[in-house]
């Protein structure tokens, strides 16, 4: 069994190739050829943490994968990362363990590509300002996925403490050469053409009254039903695609929590990603149209990263036997 850490999974794929997987990765969940279980999900009682195991195989790939991650929100107060995890590469074949990954980049940079892959396929084409909620790994790679197939002109970080979005926004600007500065009023959403929620928050993080027409959403730091980062009045007036319906309706708390503010029903889905990317809806009928993506996470996503980087580790001689 190979051990592959995450120092050495980020010399292995690049965000544009983590996007292009992430639309065969996408279309497979859609079209029945990948096989998902919903993921099982444990509570730690007493507290906000919890366990998520996520297996998934797909029928093009030799490869079956679980993920097995915790997501503790008090962790930042520790200095320590919000999310920890380990990924397993079985073969699919003989069932032997192939591989054993750190889940944590793995887990961010295939969320960053799918927000990469929404953006491209629902943003207006002219779009150019970004805003972000939120300053950790996960925001990190929503830059990343929307600069692979944007030209921005700046960045606006809407986060809560000073002194991470100032270094965030410094972080950003001297990686990619680009202005980006820190929000000083919750107005300034309406000067974004994308906005980016990857945060754990309970609460809408930005008014519906601030949006403008034509703004494009990432919705994917709310992964609970109590959970919640875009306002009822948003869902209630933007058209919706989702990674996976059965996991929007039992998971995204945006969603979930609209339905009982008796804003939307269940039909407010317009369809899935996968079904975007192979032309069977829309991701947007008009300029003016405000967009999400609402995404709560999916094991194929692991899956397609995982065997990628497990064959090219492999290939390059990386990693430890253990």
């Amino acid at each position: 069994m190979r051990f592959i850490p995450s120092d050495t999974l980020r010399e292995l794929i690049t965000m544009p190739e983590a996007i292009t997987a992430m639309q065969s990765a996408f279309s497979a969940l859609s079209d029945g050829s990948a096989v998902v279980p919903l993921r099982t999900t444990l509570d730690f009682p007493g507290s906000d943490a919890r366990a998520l195991i996520m297996p998934a195989y797909h029928s093009s790939s030799r490869y079956f994968t679980t993920k097995i991650v915790t997501v503790c929100p008090t962790n930042a107060a520790r200095h320590l990362p919000l999310i920890h995890g380990t990924l397993i590469v079985t073969d699919g074949s003989t069932g032997k363990t192939l591989a054993l990954m750190d889940a944590e980049w793995i887990t961010a940079l295939r969320t960053g590509a799918a927000s990469g892959l929404a953006t491209e396929w629902m943003a207006l084409p002219d779009a150019h300002t970004l805003g972000v909620f939120g300053t950790g790994a996960q925001a990190y790679e929503q830059v990343r996925g929307v600069m692979s197939v944007r030209k921005l002109t700046r960045i606006i970080i809407f986060g809560r403490d000073p002194q991470k979005t100032t270094t965030f926004c410094k972080t950003v600007s001297n990686q990619f050469a680009i202005p980006c500065f820190p929000a000083q009023a919750p107005q300034e959403v309406s000067q974004c053409d994308i906005l980016c929620c990857a945060t754990n928050a309970h609460n809408p993080v930005f008014e519906d009254k601030y949006l403008t027409h034509g703004t494009h959403i990432n919705g994917i730091g709310a992964f609970k039903p109590a959970m919640r980062e875009i306002p009822s009045a948003t869902i209630a007036r933007a058209r919706i695609i989702v990674d996976q319906r059965a996991s929007a309706w039992r998971e995204a708390g945006d969603l979930i929590l609209a339905q009982k503010d008796g804003v939307v029903a269940e039909d407010c889905i317009a369809g899935e990603i996968g079904e975007v990317v192979t032309h069977k809806t829309s991701g947007r009928i008009s300029r003016e149209q405000i967009t999400i993506f609402k995404s709560v996470g999916n094991a194929i996503q692991d899956n397609v990263i995982a065997s990628m980087a497990y064959e090219r580790a492999l290939k390059a001689g990386i990693g430890t036997e253990i």
